[in-house]
């Protein structure tokens, strides 16, 4: 037991300074002693956030072993997002959001998962849902705000970049996405403003 403790939480001190690869090593390891499900969560976490979306196998375990925790369906989730298997993915949140409707997060996925289906009403409701249970989160305004530049509607993009940047004035990507908003309105002194502030801040 004492080893195992030592394996998972020093895997899970690796994944948080990005050393994927001994993170890894130590989560398999761990997990190898003994059948946990955070264990082969944080795995799939390691696999995820090293841009490896090919090993669900980890979450599914993880899922196997507790499927009472929403998070596990999320990260699942999340990874067939980013393997563009759109219709899977929004399976798997519903799933989540079963056992906790009201996880800002996983609605704000959900939406974009709604978003990159380009089904817009759904999008805006998740992202509504996720800013009024967690309204300091920038990213929750953004694709709000990405949702609306998608269907054209400028003025409201606007309001939404401004509104992530009210929240995080160092958030680039509503900066930049702001001045592309600025731009298309005609607004070219806005837009000019907003684009250098964000070469300014990249270097």
């Amino acid at each position: 037991e004492t080893n195992f403790k030592a394996l998972f939480h020093r895997g899970n001190c690796y994944r948080q300074i990005k050393n994927y690869e001994k993170s890894i090593e130590d989560l398999e390891a761990a997990c190898k002693i003994s059948e946990d499900a955070p264990a082969q969560n944080n795995l799939g976490l390691s696999y995820f956030e090293n841009q490896d979306f090919e090993e669900l196998v980890e979450v599914q375990k993880a899922i196997e072993l507790d499927p009472s925790k929403a998070t596990y369906y999320n990260n699942k989730a999340l990874a067939l997002y980013h393997r563009e298997e759109y219709k899977d993915s929004l399976a798997e949140y519903n799933k989540a959001l079963s056992l906790d409707i009201n996880d800002a997060k996983t609605l704000f996925n959900r939406g974009n998962t709604y978003l990159a289906l380009r089904e817009i009403e759904n999008a805006h409701r998740d992202f509504d849902r996720a800013i009024d249970i967690m309204p300091g989160n920038p990213k929750f305004y953004h694709s709000k705000g990405l949702a609306y530049e998608d269907t054209k509607q400028y003025e409201q993009a606007i309001t939404m970049f401004k509104k992530a940047l009210e929240v995080s004035p160092d958030h680039i990507p509503s900066l930049y996405h702001l001045g592309l908003m600025q731009h298309k309105n005609d607004k070219l002194p806005e837009a000019l403003e907003s684009l250098t502030n964000v070469l300014k801040e990249i270097g």
